[in-house]
Protein backbone atom coordinates (compact mmCIF):
# COMPACT_ATOMS: atom_id res chain seq x y z
CA UNK A 1 0.00 0.00 0.00
CA UNK A 2 1.35 3.40 -0.97
CA UNK A 3 1.79 5.91 1.91
CA UNK A 4 -1.46 7.74 2.60
CA UNK A 5 -3.55 5.32 0.50
CA UNK A 6 -6.03 2.80 1.88
CA UNK A 7 -8.64 0.11 1.30
CA UNK A 8 -10.19 0.58 4.78
CA UNK A 9 -9.82 2.68 7.93
CA UNK A 10 -7.40 0.18 9.40
CA UNK A 11 -4.86 1.23 6.80
CA UNK A 12 -4.87 4.84 8.16
CA UNK A 13 -3.72 6.61 11.28
CA UNK A 14 -5.99 6.64 14.34
CA UNK A 15 -7.42 10.11 13.59
CA UNK A 16 -8.07 9.31 9.90
CA UNK A 17 -10.64 7.46 7.86
CA UNK A 18 -10.43 5.93 4.37
CA UNK A 19 -11.99 8.23 1.75
CA UNK A 20 -13.83 7.31 -1.46
CA UNK A 21 -10.66 7.86 -3.49
CA UNK A 22 -8.72 5.43 -1.26
CA UNK A 23 -6.93 8.33 0.41
CA UNK A 24 -6.50 8.59 4.22
CA UNK A 25 -8.27 11.81 5.27
CA UNK A 26 -8.68 13.39 8.76
CA UNK A 27 -11.93 12.70 10.53
CA UNK A 28 -14.21 15.66 11.36
CA UNK A 29 -12.49 17.96 13.81
CA UNK A 30 -9.09 16.33 13.21
CA UNK A 31 -6.36 17.63 10.93
CA UNK A 32 -3.01 17.23 9.24
CA UNK A 33 -2.57 20.98 8.63
CA UNK A 34 -4.38 24.29 9.13
CA UNK A 35 -6.06 23.83 5.74
CA UNK A 36 -8.13 21.01 7.25
CA UNK A 37 -9.65 23.42 9.84
CA UNK A 38 -11.94 26.45 9.80
CA UNK A 39 -10.45 29.91 9.38
CA UNK A 40 -10.70 30.54 13.13
CA UNK A 41 -8.90 27.32 13.97
CA UNK A 42 -5.35 25.97 13.86
CA UNK A 43 -4.19 22.36 13.65
CA UNK A 44 -2.39 21.61 16.91
CA UNK A 45 0.28 19.05 17.75
CA UNK A 46 -2.28 16.33 18.51
CA UNK A 47 -3.98 16.67 15.13
CA UNK A 48 -7.02 18.44 16.48
CA UNK A 49 -8.53 21.64 15.09
CA UNK A 50 -8.21 24.09 18.01
CA UNK A 51 -9.65 27.58 18.34
CA UNK A 52 -7.24 30.41 17.74
CA UNK A 53 -6.75 32.85 20.63
CA UNK A 54 -9.75 35.14 20.94
CA UNK A 55 -11.88 33.10 18.47
CA UNK A 56 -15.00 31.11 19.31
CA UNK A 57 -17.98 29.08 18.20
CA UNK A 58 -20.08 29.69 21.36
CA UNK A 59 -20.04 31.91 24.47
CA UNK A 60 -18.52 29.04 26.45
CA UNK A 61 -15.33 29.39 24.34
CA UNK A 62 -14.83 32.93 25.69
CA UNK A 63 -13.88 34.37 29.06
CA UNK A 64 -16.62 35.07 31.63
CA UNK A 65 -16.85 38.77 30.73
CA UNK A 66 -16.97 38.07 26.95
CA UNK A 67 -19.53 36.78 24.45
CA UNK A 68 -19.10 35.07 21.07
CA UNK A 69 -20.06 36.94 17.90
CA UNK A 70 -21.04 34.01 15.67
CA UNK A 71 -20.88 36.06 12.46
CA UNK A 72 -17.15 36.66 12.94
CA UNK A 73 -16.29 33.94 15.50
CA UNK A 74 -14.50 36.48 17.66
CA UNK A 75 -14.89 36.89 21.47
CA UNK A 76 -16.14 40.39 22.24
CA UNK A 77 -16.28 42.16 25.61
CA UNK A 78 -19.74 42.25 27.15
CA UNK A 79 -21.33 45.61 27.92
CA UNK A 80 -20.00 47.01 31.20
CA UNK A 81 -16.70 45.06 31.00
CA UNK A 82 -13.30 45.69 29.43
CA UNK A 83 -10.11 44.06 28.12
CA UNK A 84 -7.94 47.15 27.86
CA UNK A 85 -8.06 50.79 28.95
CA UNK A 86 -9.28 51.75 25.48
CA UNK A 87 -12.57 49.95 26.26
CA UNK A 88 -13.29 52.53 28.97
CA UNK A 89 -15.06 55.70 27.84
CA UNK A 90 -13.88 58.14 30.52
CA UNK A 91 -10.26 59.38 30.48
CA UNK A 92 -10.33 59.13 34.31
CA UNK A 93 -10.92 55.38 34.24
CA UNK A 94 -8.83 52.30 33.54
CA UNK A 95 -9.54 48.61 32.98
CA UNK A 96 -9.16 46.80 36.31
CA UNK A 97 -7.43 43.49 35.38
CA UNK A 98 -8.89 41.73 38.43
CA UNK A 99 -12.52 42.37 37.60
CA UNK A 100 -12.27 43.38 33.91
CA UNK A 101 -14.46 46.36 34.64
CA UNK A 102 -13.74 50.03 34.10
CA UNK A 103 -12.73 51.61 37.42
CA UNK A 104 -11.94 55.19 38.27
CA UNK A 105 -8.32 56.15 38.72
CA UNK A 106 -7.34 56.85 42.30
CA UNK A 107 -9.01 60.05 43.44
CA UNK A 108 -11.56 60.25 40.58
CA UNK A 109 -15.24 59.35 40.81
CA UNK A 110 -18.76 59.65 39.48
CA UNK A 111 -20.43 58.97 42.83
CA UNK A 112 -19.49 58.28 46.47
CA UNK A 113 -19.47 54.56 45.65
CA UNK A 114 -16.30 55.04 43.58
CA UNK A 115 -14.37 56.45 46.56
CA UNK A 116 -12.87 53.86 48.85
CA UNK A 117 -12.50 56.63 51.46
CA UNK A 118 -14.37 59.92 51.51
CA UNK A 119 -16.98 61.42 49.19
CA UNK A 120 -17.35 62.33 45.53
CA UNK A 121 -17.50 66.06 44.76
CA UNK A 122 -17.42 67.20 41.10
CA UNK A 123 -15.64 64.08 39.92
CA UNK A 124 -12.94 64.02 42.62
CA UNK A 125 -12.86 62.12 45.94
CA UNK A 126 -12.70 64.38 48.97
CA UNK A 127 -12.86 63.99 52.75
CA UNK A 128 -15.77 66.45 52.94
CA UNK A 129 -19.24 65.35 51.79
CA UNK A 130 -20.76 67.31 48.95
CA UNK A 131 -23.81 69.39 49.82
CA UNK A 132 -26.71 67.03 49.22
CA UNK A 133 -29.59 65.34 51.00
CA UNK A 134 -28.52 62.14 52.78
CA UNK A 135 -29.97 59.30 50.74
CA UNK A 136 -29.47 55.54 50.85
CA UNK A 137 -30.00 52.84 48.24
CA UNK A 138 -30.69 49.31 49.44
CA UNK A 139 -30.88 46.22 47.23
CA UNK A 140 -32.63 43.36 49.02
CA UNK A 141 -31.88 39.87 47.65
CA UNK A 142 -34.63 37.60 48.95
CA UNK A 143 -34.21 33.83 48.75
CA UNK A 144 -37.26 32.20 47.17
CA UNK A 145 -35.51 28.95 46.19
CA UNK A 146 -37.22 25.57 46.54
CA UNK A 147 -35.63 24.89 49.93
CA UNK A 148 -37.67 27.76 51.37
CA UNK A 149 -40.82 25.64 51.01
CA UNK A 150 -39.69 23.38 53.87
CA UNK A 151 -40.94 24.02 57.41
CA UNK A 152 -43.01 26.95 56.12
CA UNK A 153 -39.85 29.06 55.94
CA UNK A 154 -41.09 31.19 53.05
CA UNK A 155 -44.13 32.43 55.02
CA UNK A 156 -42.14 33.01 58.20
CA UNK A 157 -39.45 34.98 56.39
CA UNK A 158 -41.99 37.01 54.43
CA UNK A 159 -43.77 37.90 57.66
CA UNK A 160 -40.50 39.00 59.32
CA UNK A 161 -39.57 41.20 56.35
CA UNK A 162 -43.05 42.72 56.09
CA UNK A 163 -43.19 43.47 59.84
CA UNK A 164 -39.79 45.16 59.72
CA UNK A 165 -40.44 47.20 56.59
CA UNK A 166 -43.80 48.25 57.94
CA UNK A 167 -42.03 50.01 60.83
CA UNK A 168 -39.64 51.96 58.58
CA UNK A 169 -40.98 55.37 57.63
CA UNK A 170 -38.15 57.09 55.78
CA UNK A 171 -38.49 58.60 52.31
CA UNK A 172 -34.72 59.17 52.21
CA UNK A 173 -34.14 55.50 51.39
CA UNK A 174 -34.87 53.65 48.17
CA UNK A 175 -35.28 49.88 47.96
CA UNK A 176 -34.92 47.46 45.06
CA UNK A 177 -35.72 43.73 45.16
CA UNK A 178 -34.02 40.73 43.54
CA UNK A 179 -34.98 37.05 43.77
CA UNK A 180 -34.35 33.78 41.86
CA UNK A 181 -35.97 31.78 39.07
CA UNK A 182 -34.10 28.48 38.92
CA UNK A 183 -30.49 29.58 38.23
CA UNK A 184 -31.49 32.98 36.82
CA UNK A 185 -31.61 36.22 38.85
CA UNK A 186 -34.92 38.10 38.77
CA UNK A 187 -35.28 41.81 39.43
CA UNK A 188 -38.72 42.15 41.02
CA UNK A 189 -38.61 45.85 41.79
CA UNK A 190 -36.61 48.89 40.68
CA UNK A 191 -35.50 51.47 43.24
CA UNK A 192 -38.47 53.01 45.02
CA UNK A 193 -38.93 54.95 48.26
CA UNK A 194 -42.41 53.46 48.67
CA UNK A 195 -42.10 50.66 51.22
CA UNK A 196 -45.57 49.46 50.31
CA UNK A 197 -44.38 48.47 46.82
CA UNK A 198 -41.57 46.42 48.33
CA UNK A 199 -43.89 44.75 50.85
CA UNK A 200 -46.34 43.83 48.09
CA UNK A 201 -43.61 42.17 46.01
CA UNK A 202 -42.29 40.20 49.01
CA UNK A 203 -45.78 38.92 49.76
CA UNK A 204 -45.93 37.50 46.23
CA UNK A 205 -42.77 35.41 46.75
CA UNK A 206 -43.15 31.66 46.23
CA UNK A 207 -40.38 29.04 46.52
CA UNK A 208 -38.97 27.51 43.34
CA UNK A 209 -35.69 26.14 41.99
CA UNK A 210 -32.05 26.76 42.85
CA UNK A 211 -29.94 29.46 44.54
CA UNK A 212 -27.85 31.58 42.10
CA UNK A 213 -26.14 33.81 44.67
CA UNK A 214 -23.12 34.68 42.50
CA UNK A 215 -25.04 35.85 39.42
CA UNK A 216 -27.64 37.67 41.54
CA UNK A 217 -24.95 39.54 43.46
CA UNK A 218 -23.30 40.39 40.14
CA UNK A 219 -26.59 41.82 38.84
CA UNK A 220 -27.17 43.73 42.09
CA UNK A 221 -23.73 45.35 41.95
CA UNK A 222 -24.21 46.33 38.31
CA UNK A 223 -27.64 47.75 39.07
CA UNK A 224 -26.26 49.85 41.94
CA UNK A 225 -23.35 51.00 39.81
CA UNK A 226 -25.68 52.16 37.04
CA UNK A 227 -28.50 53.53 39.20
CA UNK A 228 -26.99 54.96 42.40
CA UNK A 229 -25.07 57.96 41.04
CA UNK A 230 -25.31 60.84 43.50
CA UNK A 231 -26.51 58.68 46.40
CA UNK A 232 -24.68 58.92 49.70
CA UNK A 233 -24.64 55.21 50.58
CA UNK A 234 -25.58 51.91 48.97
CA UNK A 235 -26.03 48.50 50.58
CA UNK A 236 -26.92 44.95 49.57
CA UNK A 237 -28.92 42.81 52.00
CA UNK A 238 -28.78 39.10 51.18
CA UNK A 239 -31.31 36.84 52.91
CA UNK A 240 -30.95 33.11 52.22
CA UNK A 241 -31.41 29.69 53.80
CA UNK A 242 -28.48 28.14 51.94
CA UNK A 243 -25.45 28.58 49.75
CA UNK A 244 -24.79 28.87 46.00
CA UNK A 245 -26.26 25.92 44.03
CA UNK A 246 -25.70 27.12 40.44
CA UNK A 247 -21.93 26.55 40.20
CA UNK A 248 -21.06 30.19 40.87
CA UNK A 249 -18.60 31.69 43.34
CA UNK A 250 -20.41 34.53 45.16
CA UNK A 251 -17.44 35.38 47.37
CA UNK A 252 -15.24 35.91 44.28
CA UNK A 253 -17.91 38.17 42.76
CA UNK A 254 -17.99 40.33 45.88
CA UNK A 255 -14.19 40.54 46.08
CA UNK A 256 -14.00 41.73 42.46
CA UNK A 257 -16.52 44.53 42.96
CA UNK A 258 -15.27 45.53 46.40
CA UNK A 259 -11.93 46.55 44.91
CA UNK A 260 -13.65 49.63 43.48
CA UNK A 261 -17.08 50.01 45.14
CA UNK A 262 -18.02 50.81 48.73
CA UNK A 263 -21.11 48.59 48.88
CA UNK A 264 -21.21 46.45 52.03
CA UNK A 265 -23.23 43.23 51.85
CA UNK A 266 -25.15 42.23 54.98
CA UNK A 267 -26.00 38.52 54.92
CA UNK A 268 -28.64 36.70 56.97
CA UNK A 269 -28.31 32.91 57.13
CA UNK A 270 -31.70 31.42 58.03
CA UNK A 271 -31.13 28.01 59.67
CA UNK A 272 -28.05 27.19 57.56
CA UNK A 273 -25.34 24.57 58.01
CA UNK A 274 -21.70 25.20 58.90
CA UNK A 275 -20.46 24.93 55.31
CA UNK A 276 -23.16 27.25 54.04
CA UNK A 277 -22.48 29.69 56.86
CA UNK A 278 -18.81 30.04 55.91
CA UNK A 279 -19.76 31.17 52.39
CA UNK A 280 -22.12 33.84 53.75
CA UNK A 281 -19.44 35.00 56.19
CA UNK A 282 -16.97 35.31 53.33
CA UNK A 283 -19.42 37.42 51.30
CA UNK A 284 -19.99 39.79 54.22
CA UNK A 285 -16.34 40.05 55.20
CA UNK A 286 -15.08 40.64 51.66
CA UNK A 287 -17.51 43.55 51.21
CA UNK A 288 -17.09 45.22 54.60
CA UNK A 289 -20.56 44.13 55.72
CA UNK A 290 -21.61 41.70 58.46
CA UNK A 291 -23.04 38.20 58.77
CA UNK A 292 -26.11 37.55 60.95
CA UNK A 293 -27.12 33.96 61.79
CA UNK A 294 -30.84 33.38 62.41
CA UNK A 295 -31.67 30.04 63.98
CA UNK A 296 -35.34 30.62 64.78
CA UNK A 297 -38.24 33.01 64.17
CA UNK A 298 -37.23 35.45 66.93
CA UNK A 299 -33.66 35.59 65.58
CA UNK A 300 -34.98 36.10 62.07
CA UNK A 301 -37.13 39.07 63.05
CA UNK A 302 -34.30 40.68 65.03
CA UNK A 303 -31.74 40.17 62.25
CA UNK A 304 -34.14 41.52 59.63
CA UNK A 305 -34.57 44.61 61.79
CA UNK A 306 -30.85 45.03 62.35
CA UNK A 307 -29.87 44.72 58.69
CA UNK A 308 -32.72 46.78 57.24
CA UNK A 309 -32.31 49.57 59.78
CA UNK A 310 -28.52 49.62 59.55
CA UNK A 311 -28.73 50.03 55.80
CA UNK A 312 -32.00 51.84 55.36
CA UNK A 313 -32.61 54.48 58.02
CA UNK A 314 -30.90 57.85 58.36
CA UNK A 315 -31.28 59.73 61.64
CA UNK A 316 -30.24 62.75 63.67
CA UNK A 317 -31.04 61.36 67.16
CA UNK A 318 -32.18 58.16 68.88
CA UNK A 319 -35.85 59.09 68.68
CA UNK A 320 -35.74 58.50 64.90
CA UNK A 321 -34.50 54.92 65.36
CA UNK A 322 -36.43 51.86 66.54
CA UNK A 323 -36.20 50.87 70.18
CA UNK A 324 -33.24 48.51 69.90
CA UNK A 325 -31.13 51.01 67.94
CA UNK A 326 -29.17 54.19 68.55
CA UNK A 327 -28.23 56.95 66.13
CA UNK A 328 -24.54 57.08 65.16
CA UNK A 329 -23.09 59.00 62.22
CA UNK A 330 -26.63 59.66 60.93
CA UNK A 331 -27.38 55.93 60.75
CA UNK A 332 -29.46 53.74 63.06
CA UNK A 333 -27.19 51.01 64.44
CA UNK A 334 -28.02 48.21 66.91
CA UNK A 335 -27.81 49.22 70.57
CA UNK A 336 -25.72 47.04 72.84
CA UNK A 337 -28.24 47.40 75.64
CA UNK A 338 -31.66 49.05 76.05
CA UNK A 339 -32.98 50.01 79.50
CA UNK A 340 -36.51 51.35 80.01
CA UNK A 341 -37.24 53.49 83.11
CA UNK A 342 -40.79 53.66 84.54
CA UNK A 343 -42.09 55.53 87.61
CA UNK A 344 -44.13 53.99 90.41
CA UNK A 345 -46.44 54.98 93.25
CA UNK A 346 -47.05 58.64 92.39
CA UNK A 347 -43.40 59.60 92.14
CA UNK A 348 -43.48 63.15 90.79
CA UNK A 349 -42.52 63.76 87.18
CA UNK A 350 -39.73 66.15 88.17
CA UNK A 351 -38.22 63.64 90.62
CA UNK A 352 -38.51 60.88 88.06
CA UNK A 353 -36.77 62.80 85.27
CA UNK A 354 -33.91 63.98 87.47
CA UNK A 355 -33.44 60.54 89.00
CA UNK A 356 -33.38 58.84 85.59
CA UNK A 357 -30.57 61.19 84.53
CA UNK A 358 -28.50 60.56 87.66
CA UNK A 359 -29.11 56.78 87.57
CA UNK A 360 -28.07 56.70 83.89
CA UNK A 361 -24.84 58.57 84.53
CA UNK A 362 -23.75 56.36 87.42
CA UNK A 363 -24.65 53.18 85.55
CA UNK A 364 -22.82 54.18 82.36
CA UNK A 365 -19.66 55.20 84.22
CA UNK A 366 -19.58 52.38 86.75
CA UNK A 367 -18.30 49.79 84.26
CA UNK A 368 -14.96 50.76 82.64
CA UNK A 369 -15.37 48.26 79.78
CA UNK A 370 -18.29 50.44 78.57
CA UNK A 371 -16.48 53.78 78.86
CA UNK A 372 -15.67 54.12 75.14
CA UNK A 373 -19.10 53.09 73.85
CA UNK A 374 -21.68 54.56 76.20
CA UNK A 375 -23.41 56.04 73.15
CA UNK A 376 -24.35 52.47 72.17
CA UNK A 377 -26.45 52.10 75.34
CA UNK A 378 -30.03 53.29 74.92
CA UNK A 379 -32.05 54.62 77.84
CA UNK A 380 -35.78 55.29 77.51
CA UNK A 381 -37.84 57.11 80.17
CA UNK A 382 -41.57 56.44 79.80
CA UNK A 383 -42.47 59.23 82.24
CA UNK A 384 -46.28 59.32 82.68
CA UNK A 385 -46.86 56.60 80.12
CA UNK A 386 -46.60 53.78 82.65
CA UNK A 387 -47.29 54.50 86.31
CA UNK A 388 -48.27 51.61 88.59
CA UNK A 389 -49.96 52.26 91.94
CA UNK A 390 -50.63 49.93 94.87
CA UNK A 391 -47.90 47.43 94.16
CA UNK A 392 -48.22 43.89 95.50
CA UNK A 393 -46.57 42.46 98.58
CA UNK A 394 -43.67 40.71 96.88
CA UNK A 395 -41.39 41.21 93.92
CA UNK A 396 -43.19 38.68 91.71
CA UNK A 397 -46.45 40.61 92.01
CA UNK A 398 -44.61 43.90 91.50
CA UNK A 399 -42.99 42.57 88.38
CA UNK A 400 -46.26 41.32 86.90
CA UNK A 401 -47.94 44.68 87.51
CA UNK A 402 -45.17 46.69 85.89
CA UNK A 403 -44.78 44.23 83.02
CA UNK A 404 -48.50 44.40 82.31
CA UNK A 405 -48.38 48.18 82.17
CA UNK A 406 -45.26 48.19 80.00
CA UNK A 407 -46.85 45.80 77.52
CA UNK A 408 -49.38 48.44 76.50
CA UNK A 409 -46.61 50.89 75.58
CA UNK A 410 -43.60 48.91 74.36
CA UNK A 411 -43.10 45.36 73.11
CA UNK A 412 -41.06 43.20 75.50
CA UNK A 413 -38.72 42.28 72.63
CA UNK A 414 -37.81 45.96 72.20
CA UNK A 415 -35.84 46.34 75.45
CA UNK A 416 -33.50 44.27 77.60
CA UNK A 417 -34.31 45.41 81.15
CA UNK A 418 -36.66 47.81 82.90
CA UNK A 419 -35.86 49.96 85.94
CA UNK A 420 -38.89 50.88 88.07
CA UNK A 421 -38.32 53.96 90.26
CA UNK A 422 -40.52 54.63 93.30
CA UNK A 423 -40.48 57.33 96.01
CA UNK A 424 -38.42 56.65 99.13
CA UNK A 425 -40.20 53.92 101.08
CA UNK A 426 -42.43 53.18 98.11
CA UNK A 427 -41.22 49.66 97.36
CA UNK A 428 -43.57 47.08 98.79
CA UNK A 429 -41.87 44.04 97.33
CA UNK A 430 -39.15 44.08 100.00
CA UNK A 431 -39.98 46.27 103.02
CA UNK A 432 -37.10 48.43 104.17
CA UNK A 433 -35.11 47.99 100.97
CA UNK A 434 -33.92 50.80 98.76
CA UNK A 435 -33.73 48.48 95.76
CA UNK A 436 -34.00 44.90 94.66
CA UNK A 437 -33.96 42.69 91.60
CA UNK A 438 -37.13 40.83 90.70
CA UNK A 439 -35.54 37.38 90.63
CA UNK A 440 -35.79 35.39 87.45
CA UNK A 441 -37.04 38.41 85.50
CA UNK A 442 -35.58 41.32 83.56
CA UNK A 443 -36.73 44.01 86.01
CA UNK A 444 -35.15 45.90 88.91
CA UNK A 445 -36.86 48.18 91.45
CA UNK A 446 -35.15 51.18 93.04
CA UNK A 447 -36.09 54.23 95.11
CA UNK A 448 -35.46 57.78 94.01
CA UNK A 449 -32.64 59.87 95.43
CA UNK A 450 -29.78 57.35 95.36
CA UNK A 451 -28.05 57.30 91.94
CA UNK A 452 -26.00 54.16 92.66
CA UNK A 453 -29.02 51.86 92.91
CA UNK A 454 -29.54 51.09 89.22
CA UNK A 455 -25.87 50.19 88.79
CA UNK A 456 -26.05 47.99 91.88
CA UNK A 457 -29.27 46.16 91.01
CA UNK A 458 -28.25 45.75 87.37
CA UNK A 459 -25.07 44.16 88.72
CA UNK A 460 -27.32 41.39 90.04
CA UNK A 461 -28.89 41.02 86.59
CA UNK A 462 -25.40 40.50 85.15
CA UNK A 463 -24.53 37.79 87.68
CA UNK A 464 -23.05 39.55 90.72
CA UNK A 465 -24.07 38.96 94.35
CA UNK A 466 -23.78 40.93 97.58
CA UNK A 467 -21.21 39.28 99.81
CA UNK A 468 -20.10 40.47 103.23
CA UNK A 469 -17.87 39.26 106.03
CA UNK A 470 -19.38 38.29 109.37
CA UNK A 471 -19.13 40.75 112.25
CA UNK A 472 -15.73 41.06 113.86
CA UNK A 473 -13.81 39.15 111.20
CA UNK A 474 -10.84 40.83 109.55
CA UNK A 475 -11.81 40.32 105.88
CA UNK A 476 -8.80 41.90 104.25
CA UNK A 477 -9.46 39.98 101.02
CA UNK A 478 -11.50 40.84 97.94
CA UNK A 479 -14.47 38.49 98.25
CA UNK A 480 -16.13 37.28 95.10
CA UNK A 481 -18.23 34.11 94.89
CA UNK A 482 -17.71 34.08 91.13
CA UNK A 483 -13.93 34.05 91.48
CA UNK A 484 -12.83 31.44 94.05
CA UNK A 485 -9.19 32.52 93.84
CA UNK A 486 -10.09 35.63 95.82
CA UNK A 487 -10.50 33.33 98.80
CA UNK A 488 -14.01 34.13 99.90
CA UNK A 489 -16.82 31.57 100.15
CA UNK A 490 -19.84 30.76 102.32
CA UNK A 491 -17.78 28.45 104.51
CA UNK A 492 -14.98 30.94 105.06
CA UNK A 493 -14.78 34.44 106.44
CA UNK A 494 -17.52 35.87 104.20
CA UNK A 495 -21.02 34.95 103.10
CA UNK A 496 -23.69 35.94 100.62
CA UNK A 497 -25.96 38.53 102.07
CA UNK A 498 -28.89 37.61 99.84
CA UNK A 499 -30.58 35.48 102.47
CA UNK A 500 -33.49 34.56 100.19
CA UNK A 501 -31.24 32.09 98.37
CA UNK A 502 -30.61 30.00 101.50
CA UNK A 503 -32.89 27.82 103.65
CA UNK A 504 -32.69 28.04 107.47
CA UNK A 505 -30.39 28.04 109.31
CA UNK A 506 -27.93 29.23 106.62
CA UNK A 507 -29.98 32.30 105.82
CA UNK A 508 -29.25 33.65 109.31
CA UNK A 509 -25.56 32.81 109.34
CA UNK A 510 -24.79 36.15 107.71
CA UNK A 511 -25.41 39.44 109.40
CA UNK A 512 -28.43 41.24 108.02
CA UNK A 513 -27.31 43.21 104.91
CA UNK A 514 -29.60 46.19 105.31
CA UNK A 515 -28.16 48.85 107.61
CA UNK A 516 -26.10 46.68 109.98
CA UNK A 517 -22.42 47.61 110.52
CA UNK A 518 -20.79 44.77 108.57
CA UNK A 519 -17.08 44.23 108.09
CA UNK A 520 -17.19 44.21 104.30
CA UNK A 521 -20.21 46.39 103.87
CA UNK A 522 -20.10 48.65 100.84
CA UNK A 523 -17.21 49.43 98.58
CA UNK A 524 -14.66 49.50 101.39
CA UNK A 525 -15.09 49.37 105.13
CA UNK A 526 -12.96 51.06 107.78
CA UNK A 527 -11.22 47.74 108.37
CA UNK A 528 -10.18 47.56 104.69
CA UNK A 529 -12.55 44.82 103.59
CA UNK A 530 -14.54 45.00 100.38
CA UNK A 531 -17.90 43.71 99.23
CA UNK A 532 -18.50 42.25 95.79
CA UNK A 533 -20.60 45.32 94.85
CA UNK A 534 -21.18 48.73 96.31
CA UNK A 535 -24.17 49.07 98.59
CA UNK A 536 -26.39 52.08 99.02
CA UNK A 537 -25.17 52.63 102.60
CA UNK A 538 -21.48 52.11 101.81
CA UNK A 539 -18.84 54.42 103.25
CA UNK A 540 -16.58 56.13 100.74
CA UNK A 541 -16.72 55.77 96.94
CA UNK A 542 -19.66 53.72 95.76
CA UNK A 543 -18.41 51.64 92.89
CA UNK A 544 -18.06 48.01 91.88
CA UNK A 545 -14.90 46.43 93.30
CA UNK A 546 -12.13 45.13 91.04
CA UNK A 547 -13.20 41.45 90.99
CA UNK A 548 -16.71 42.53 90.03
CA UNK A 549 -15.43 44.70 87.19
CA UNK A 550 -13.31 41.84 85.88
CA UNK A 551 -16.37 39.63 85.81
CA UNK A 552 -18.63 42.24 84.21
CA UNK A 553 -16.07 42.89 81.47
CA UNK A 554 -16.53 39.30 80.28
CA UNK A 555 -20.15 40.00 79.34
CA UNK A 556 -20.41 40.92 75.60
CA UNK A 557 -23.21 43.39 76.40
CA UNK A 558 -20.81 45.36 78.57
CA UNK A 559 -17.82 45.55 76.24
CA UNK A 560 -17.04 47.96 73.43
CA UNK A 561 -15.18 45.44 71.29
CA UNK A 562 -18.10 43.02 70.77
Amino acid sequence: MQPGRCNSGSDCLSYQSCGSLHNCVPRQGRCDSNQDCHLWQDCNGTNYCALQAGRCQADSDCLDYQQCKTDTNYCHVRAGFCDTNSDCASPNTYCNPQSNTCAYLDGYCASDLDCVVGYCDNGRCTQTPATQTARNDVVLIFDNSGSMSGDNKINRSRDAAVRTLGSIQNDQTRYALFSFNQCTPVQNLNFTSQNGDLVQQIRLMSPLGSTPLASTLDNAYQYIKNSSTGRERAFILLFTDGQETCNGDPCAVVKNYSANLKVPVYTIGYIVGAGEESQLQCIAQASGGAYYPAGNDADLLNKMRETLYVAGVACSDNSQCPSRFVCQDQQCVPAKLHLVFVRLNNLSTADFQSDVESQEQVFLHSIPSLAACTDRIRMTALDDACQVDNLGSDSAVDYAAVQSCLASHIDASEYDYFVAIAPTGGLTGMPGADGYMSWGTNGVFVTAGNPVLTAHEMGHQFGLYDEYCSNGVNCNLEPNPLRNEYGCDVNGSCCWSDFRLWPPPLRFSCSHPYGAPLCCEGNQSAEGGRSIMSWSDADGPRAHDEPSLEYLAKNPLLRCDT
